[in-house]
């Protein structure tokens, strides 16, 4: 499989940071894409072909530039430069595989109807790292079809304990002659 520009620019960070720092670095990519998620105004600043290079950069070191984490504003700024900053998500994707793999986590996703609190997904990792014996990470995502219960994707397979999935496995049992109940 060819690599993608963003694992190059994803590996090219990973190879800057200590082992120790590169949880630190992923958090604050995190960070920079939530920002951007609740100010889309200033990602469409920083993409921006019409506003000169230098004072985007400037904007950009304002609000980043004073972090601990020396190489984050300039990856930041490499990204704005190239104008590849609305795809910072996919660079941080494939920055998170590789400190991940580093680290022994798998992350995944738990589907629930309604968003979960923090401590609901805490346990649903605690169960995963039993069962599998490996550390856990995982991120909520709300989906309606789901009606009740969850469903997470993890280490390319999908664990369905939605009310949706245990419906349509009745409608099955049923459809069966019932012989299966």
């Amino acid at each position: 499989m060819a690599e993608s520009v963003y694992q190059n620019y994803a590996m090219a960070l990973y190879s800057l940071t200590k082992e120790k720092d590169s949880q630190e670095y992923l958090a604050a990519l995190r960070k920079v894409e939530g920002d951007f998620a609740e100010n889309p105004e200033f990602l469409a600043f920083l993409s921006s072909y019409s506003i000169p290079l230098n004072t985007r950069l400037e904007a950009l070191n304002k609000v980043y530039g004073s972090r601990k984490l020396e190489y984050l504003p300039r990856f930041l700024g490499l990204l704005v430069k190239h104008h590849r900053i609305k795809h910072l998500d996919e660079a941080e994707r494939e920055f998170a595989a590789l400190v991940n793999y580093q680290h022994g986590v798998l992350e995944g996703i738990v589907y629930s109807a309604s968003k979960l609190e923090e401590k609901d997904i805490a346990r649903i990792e605690k169960a995963f790292e039993q069962k599998l014996g490996k550390k856990v990470s995982l991120k909520n995502r709300v989906d309606e079809l789901i009606l009740g219960g969850v469903k997470v994707a993890l280490d390319g397979k999908v664990y369905d304990g939605s009310l949706r999935n245990r419906l349509l496995d009745l409608e099955k049992a049923l459809l069966a002659g019932g012989s299966n109940l």
